[in-house]
Protein backbone atom coordinates (compact mmCIF):
# COMPACT_ATOMS: atom_id res chain seq x y z
CA UNK A 1 0.00 0.00 0.00
CA UNK A 2 1.11 3.53 -0.76
CA UNK A 3 -0.33 6.93 -1.63
CA UNK A 4 -0.20 6.67 -5.43
CA UNK A 5 -2.12 9.88 -6.19
CA UNK A 6 -0.83 12.21 -3.44
CA UNK A 7 -4.21 12.74 -1.80
CA UNK A 8 -2.89 11.76 1.68
CA UNK A 9 -4.89 8.50 1.63
CA UNK A 10 -3.29 5.11 1.19
CA UNK A 11 -4.20 3.04 -1.85
CA UNK A 12 -3.99 -0.75 -2.09
CA UNK A 13 -2.36 -2.59 -4.97
CA UNK A 14 -2.73 -6.30 -5.61
CA UNK A 15 -1.44 -8.75 -8.21
CA UNK A 16 -4.20 -10.73 -9.90
CA UNK A 17 -2.56 -14.00 -10.98
CA UNK A 18 -5.60 -15.42 -12.77
CA UNK A 19 -6.41 -12.27 -14.76
CA UNK A 20 -2.84 -11.16 -15.65
CA UNK A 21 -3.12 -7.71 -14.13
CA UNK A 22 -2.53 -5.44 -11.16
CA UNK A 23 -5.49 -3.77 -9.50
CA UNK A 24 -5.14 -0.53 -7.54
CA UNK A 25 -7.92 0.44 -5.14
CA UNK A 26 -8.13 4.15 -4.27
CA UNK A 27 -9.13 5.08 -0.73
CA UNK A 28 -11.88 7.63 -0.24
CA UNK A 29 -12.13 10.22 2.52
CA UNK A 30 -14.54 7.94 4.40
CA UNK A 31 -11.92 5.14 4.46
CA UNK A 32 -13.56 2.94 1.83
CA UNK A 33 -12.15 1.76 -1.48
CA UNK A 34 -14.70 2.61 -4.17
CA UNK A 35 -12.60 3.46 -7.23
CA UNK A 36 -10.09 1.18 -8.87
CA UNK A 37 -7.90 0.91 -11.93
CA UNK A 38 -6.62 -2.23 -13.61
CA UNK A 39 -3.23 -2.41 -15.31
CA UNK A 40 -2.46 -5.34 -17.60
CA UNK A 41 0.78 -7.23 -17.07
CA UNK A 42 0.39 -9.02 -20.46
CA UNK A 43 -1.47 -12.17 -21.47
CA UNK A 44 -0.12 -15.26 -19.72
CA UNK A 45 2.19 -13.28 -17.42
CA UNK A 46 0.71 -14.59 -14.14
CA UNK A 47 1.83 -11.89 -11.70
CA UNK A 48 2.16 -13.33 -8.23
CA UNK A 49 3.18 -10.44 -5.98
CA UNK A 50 4.07 -6.76 -6.00
CA UNK A 51 6.56 -4.47 -4.39
CA UNK A 52 6.36 -0.70 -4.22
CA UNK A 53 9.42 1.50 -4.50
CA UNK A 54 10.73 4.78 -5.83
CA UNK A 55 12.47 3.45 -8.94
CA UNK A 56 12.83 6.73 -10.88
CA UNK A 57 13.78 9.16 -8.09
CA UNK A 58 10.75 11.38 -8.75
CA UNK A 59 8.96 10.99 -5.37
CA UNK A 60 6.18 8.96 -7.04
CA UNK A 61 5.86 5.39 -5.75
CA UNK A 62 6.18 2.87 -8.58
CA UNK A 63 5.17 -0.80 -8.68
CA UNK A 64 7.36 -3.79 -9.57
CA UNK A 65 5.66 -7.08 -10.41
CA UNK A 66 7.40 -10.45 -10.87
CA UNK A 67 5.58 -12.43 -13.55
CA UNK A 68 5.78 -16.19 -13.13
CA UNK A 69 4.31 -17.03 -16.54
CA UNK A 70 6.53 -14.78 -18.66
CA UNK A 71 9.84 -14.91 -16.74
CA UNK A 72 10.07 -11.17 -16.38
CA UNK A 73 9.74 -8.36 -13.90
CA UNK A 74 7.43 -5.54 -14.94
CA UNK A 75 7.87 -2.04 -13.55
CA UNK A 76 4.78 0.15 -13.67
CA UNK A 77 5.80 3.80 -13.41
CA UNK A 78 3.55 6.14 -11.46
CA UNK A 79 2.76 9.59 -12.87
CA UNK A 80 1.92 10.82 -9.36
CA UNK A 81 -1.70 11.70 -10.07
CA UNK A 82 -3.37 8.29 -9.92
CA UNK A 83 -2.36 7.36 -13.46
CA UNK A 84 0.48 5.16 -14.59
CA UNK A 85 2.81 5.20 -17.60
CA UNK A 86 3.38 2.21 -19.86
CA UNK A 87 4.92 -0.75 -18.15
CA UNK A 88 8.60 -1.57 -18.65
CA UNK A 89 9.58 -5.26 -18.77
CA UNK A 90 12.87 -6.80 -17.67
CA UNK A 91 13.58 -10.41 -18.64
CA UNK A 92 14.81 -12.84 -16.01
CA UNK A 93 15.97 -15.27 -18.69
CA UNK A 94 14.74 -18.81 -18.22
CA UNK A 95 14.31 -18.37 -14.46
CA UNK A 96 10.95 -17.57 -12.96
CA UNK A 97 11.17 -14.51 -10.72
Amino acid sequence: SEDFNKDCYVELAAANYGMDNVVIFFENKNFTFANQITISTAHGSRPHSITVGFFTNDDNPDIAVPNYGSNEIVVILNNGDGTFANRVSYSTGSASP
